[in-house]
């Protein structure tokens, strides 16, 4: 408990440095924190949570957010982008967070900008890889900070201060954008978004996975949960494969636990 407080006393003094924070939103536990973090060491007149919304965003993702900026009384200020617009992001290839980040990093930029903010923030955290996140290369050429990460806090040490802070999402999992579900190389349309985003949906309605991924790889769809939710999702795996099959026509259905 001394070593988190004593990183939450050096990201106190990080945000204080700023003045003025914009911070790029997404509901998760990470830029929550931040962003609670932020409102006590500037006051929410000084800090302006913006959440991208787009054909890859999570509705439950967003209403996540929403309740979040509700919960600390301050506005939630929503941006829609069209990254289907984007040729680089619609073709799908290794390199689509990058070009996705850039875009999206870059227009809440321009966005805080009219508000008077200057610094944009990210939620990355100490474990963040990357190594193995493009996006990240995305946010450090344009400036975008990292104080979570700057001062050392770990997903381990983010709960544990979400948890101090009251936010009632510390023990959110993680999660990750639609774009993520589709294999590596396929073109990413409204279509398949659509049909993933509403087969997750359908499926969370009936059952409590923990984590969720409906993933679409052209030739089947693989509905994947993590282990701890497996014998749940084996016990009810007929009914959970009929769901998806009736949005997805003529498509080979698979379950894993991983």
């Amino acid at each position: 408990m001394e070593r988190l407080n004593i990183k939450a006393d050096l990201l106190y003094k990080q945000l204080k440095s700023y003045g003025k924070l914009a911070i790029a939103f997404s509901g998760g536990v990470d830029s929550s924190t931040l962003l609670a973090a932020a409102i006590r060491a500037l006051g929410k007149e000084n800090v302006l949570p913006i959440i991208c919304s787009s054909a890859f965003s999570i509705k439950n993702v967003e209403n996540i957010a929403r309740d979040v900026a509700k919960a600390l009384n301050i506005e939630l200020h929503i941006v829609n982008i069209d990254v289907l617009e984007h040729e680089d992001i619609v073709s799908n290839g290794e390199d689509r967070c990058y070009h996705c980040k850039r875009l999206i990093f870059s227009t809440l930029q321009t966005y805080a900008q009219d508000f008077g903010f200057s610094v944009l923030a990210d939620g990355s955290n100490f474990d963040d890889d990357d190594a193995k996140r493009p996006g990240a290369k995305a946010a450090t050429e344009l400036g975008v900070v990292s104080p979570l990460k700057d001062v050392g806090l770990t997903k381990e040490d983010i709960r544990a201060f979400a948890h101090e802070l009251g936010l009632e999402n510390s023990n959110l999992p993680s999660n990750s954008c639609l774009a993520t579900r589709v294999k590596t190389g396929e073109i990413l349309t409204h279509k398949v978004l659509k049909m993933i985003a509403q087969s997750e949906e359908e499926i969370l309605q009936s059952f409590d996975f923990a984590r969720l991924r409906v993933k679409y790889l052209v030739d089947r769809v693989v509905i994947e949960v993590s282990n701890r939710d497996s014998e749940q999702l084996h016990e009810n795996a007929d009914m959970i494969i009929e769901i998806v099959k009736s949005i997805f026509e003529d498509v080979l259905v698979e379950i894993a636990a991983v």
